[in-house]
């Protein structure tokens, strides 16, 4: 699950800011909203200051009875919902980018070498330990 966040700030301006990447093992909607509480009370924030959420329109999301939608909703009456046609979007792209062959050719090798980072948690800790160490660099040389 990813969360974006849409806020204003001091200054007036409209920011739109990209949280994290959920892994979700089961995508039921109490199971979806326990870990937005999660993921929003380590960035302190709540589901009560939720005025708008938009979802991809899959019914784990959007259900009138279980959906994380309306499970916010029944928390937050004033958390509005709103289609997110991003999702749309990006299927369109995802379509288009399959037949051109360069492009194509290209998110197959990146999707291998996900899938063989991912398939070996000593690869994936290396590599986060990899990041980790360069972020910290680059923080040292800014500060």
């Amino acid at each position: 699950m990813a969360i974006v966040i849409r806020y204003v700030n001091n200054e007036g301006w409209i920011k739109e800011r990209f949280i994290d990447i959920e892994n979700v093992k089961k995508t039921s909607g109490k199971s979806l909203k326990k870990a937005l509480e999660k993921l929003l009370s380590i960035n302190s924030l709540s589901i009560s200051s939720i005025v708008r959420q938009g979802y991809d329109g899959a019914s784990n999301m959007r259900g009138k009875f279980g959906g994380l939608r309306t499970l916010i909703q029944n928390e937050n009456p004033s958390a509005y919902y709103g289609h997110y046609f991003a999702h749309q979007f990006q299927l369109a792209l995802v379509a288009c980018a399959k037949t051109h062959k360069d492009i194509s050719d290209f998110f197959d090798k990146v999707n291998m070498f996900v899938d063989s980072i991912r398939s070996s948690n000593k690869r994936e800790q290396l590599l986060l330990d990899k990041q980790v160490t360069q972020f910290a660099k680059l923080i040292e040389e800014d500060g």
